[in-house]
This record gives structure tokens, sequence and C-alpha cells, in this order.
């Protein structure tokens, strides 16, 4: 908000609280409104209109306030001045804030990207080493199962060898006692 005229006694501060931290911390005068403000009346000469910017209150003012009483020694410039030098202030920190936060969004964006080629990366890797993995344990599998098919096979034969060496002596025991 913009102070019209005084507000009681001025002592060198603002009127009102017509000041905010700015992004870059500084004091954001440059944020003041004048625009819906214009032609408007002196609260204490009614004749006059608000046409004066007090710097040092950041209060306006008309011409028969300005640079007396409580606004005397202040340093004071016309309405139009003071916005456009608010204007230019507020322009400059937003440059000034771009100009600080565009490089450094920038830098965020290439760590970002760089960390994603880094997931991309590491996921390949470990899917190259998860399926390398994967078809040493299926050779070593299929070697285990041709290894023990081998066995069976094994005791597979020598047992029908077995079994048929004794089949041959039962049927020649057989044979020798007539009973067949």
């Amino acid at each position: 908000r913009l102070t019209t005229a005084h507000k009681g006694t001025c002592n060198n501060k603002p009127a009102e609280d017509i000041t905010d931290a700015g992004v870059d911390g500084s004091t954001a005068a440059a944020q003041l409104v004048f625009a819906d403000q214009p032609g408007k009346q002196c609260p204490f000469h009614a004749d006059q209109v608000l046409t004066v910017f007090c710097q040092d209150c950041k209060s306006m003012l008309c011409a028969q306030c300005a640079g007396r009483g409580e606004h005397q020694g202040h340093s004071t410039q016309s309405l139009t001045a003071a916005e456009a030098n608010h204007r230019a202030l507020l322009q400059r920190m937003k440059e000034e804030t771009k100009r600080k936060t565009v490089p450094r969004a920038e830098s965020w964006l290439a760590a970002v990207k760089k960390a994603i080629r880094h997931v991309d990366t590491d996921s390949e890797e470990v899917s190259v080493v998860i399926n390398n993995t994967a078809a040493k344990i299926v050779s070593l599998v299929e070697k285990k199962r041709d290894a023990l098919l081998g066995e069976v096979d094994q005791l597979r034969w020598w047992k029908m060898m077995r079994l048929e060496e004794m089949k041959a002596v039962i049927e020649e025991k057989i044979s020798a006692r007539g009973l067949g």
C-alpha cells in the first residue's frame, strides 16, 4: 500500500509498511504501485492533487506538503519520476533475479540430465550382469542335468546288466533241472 500524505509523525520512516523483502533480499520499494492513485486529492489541501513522492517516507504528497512540516529536508521527486524509478528498479531486480536464477536452474537441469544418463547406464550395466549371471546359472544347471542324466543312464545300464546276468543264471538253472 502507498501512503497518501501525512500519517502523523514521519521521523524518516515509512508512514505505512509498504516495503517487502525482495527476491534477492533487498527492499522492494520498487513494488510500490502508483497507477491506481492518479489524481487523488491531498487530505490536507483539498485543492491539491498528489503529485510528489517523498522518498524518505515512501508516501505521496501534494506540492504544498512537499518540503514542509514533517517532510522538510526529505528527498522528494515527482510522482511520475518516482513511478518510473520504481518500475526501473523492479525491472533491474527482475533481470538480476533472472540472471542469477536461470544459470542455477540450467545447472540443476544439467545435473538431473547427468543423473538420468547415469541411471540409464547403471540400469543397462545391471541388466547385462543379471543376464550374464542367469546364462551362467542356466549353463551350470544344464551341465548338472546332463551329469545326473548320465549317472542315471550308467546306473540303469549297470542294473540292466546285473538283472540280465541274474535272468540268464535263473534261466540256466531252470533249464538244467528240467523245469522248463
